[in-house]
């Protein structure tokens, strides 16, 4: 059996992301701004990734990861 990786990266405006931490309640994260600004701070470039804009609703987001999935080269 065999499997393709495909490498997605979500990317998210700074201001977009501090928003949505500052209102999220109730769940197990523990994320907050300055975490995000931490690991923001400490990536490394992601050269063979696809970037996904996740500022839009999920189902959209979700359709654009799908197409660049099924739009991608078997690598046989």
């Amino acid at each position: 059996s065999h499997a393709q990786l495909h490498e997605l990266r979500c990317e998210l405006p700074r201001g977009v992301a501090h928003r949505r931490l500052t209102a999220r309640h109730g769940d197990a994260s523990d994320a907050t701004a300055a975490v995000h600004e931490d690991m923001r701070t400490r990536f490394a470039p992601w050269d063979g990734a696809t970037v996904i804009d996740t500022g839009p609703a999920a189902a959209a987001v979700a359709a654009v990861a799908e197409s660049a999935v099924l739009a991608a080269e078997p690598p046989w």
